[in-house]
């Protein structure tokens, strides 16, 4: 895992748009500026909410343990399987951060107190509601099994 005892400062500029031409610095105004520390978010209490057919890729942890680090209380993978069904085609794996994915989290983490709160091709999923934020990263991969047909 990687270290999350950094903190960082940040400046937070302040500008407007003229008429959709020009940021009012480069008009000679003044920026006022916010100084800010950002601190990492404590991923200890995060949950995954996974299939018991999912097999985890290597990274999965360390991806999901950056990610909630960063400050996302949410966080969700692309899905790997033999036969695809049409539900999780928009989960192939393939890219990276997708900060405009349309579809729930399928398998997510989460930090509390989120709960999945959706339900994918059998899967627990969570569709993103509130302001908190959220990650789907197709770089954070799982590999479903197929699930036996035989009766139980």
């Amino acid at each position: 895992m990687s270290d999350s005892s950094w903190s960082s400062p940040c400046v937070v500029p302040s500008d407007l748009v003229d008429e959709q031409r020009f940021w009012l610095a480069e008009l000679g105004n003044f920026t006022p500026e916010l100084d800010v520390d950002v601190a990492p978010r404590d991923a200890t209490a995060a949950r995954a909410f996974l299939s018991p057919d999912a097999d985890l890729d290597p990274e999965w942890e360390e991806r999901v343990h950056v990610a909630h680090t960063e400050g996302y209380a949410a966080v969700g993978g692309s899905i790997d399987m033999r036969r695809t069904p049409a539900e999780l085609e928009p989960y192939a794996p393939g890219g990276g951060r997708n900060p405009a994915f349309a579809q729930p989290l399928v398998c997510p983490s989460l930090l509390p107190p989120l709960e999945p709160n959706a339900e994918v091709a059998g899967l627990p999923a969570w569709q993103p509601e509130g302001d908190e934020p959220w990650l789907y990263d197709a770089r954070i991969r799982l590999r479903l099994r197929p699930r036996s047909r035989r009766p139980t």
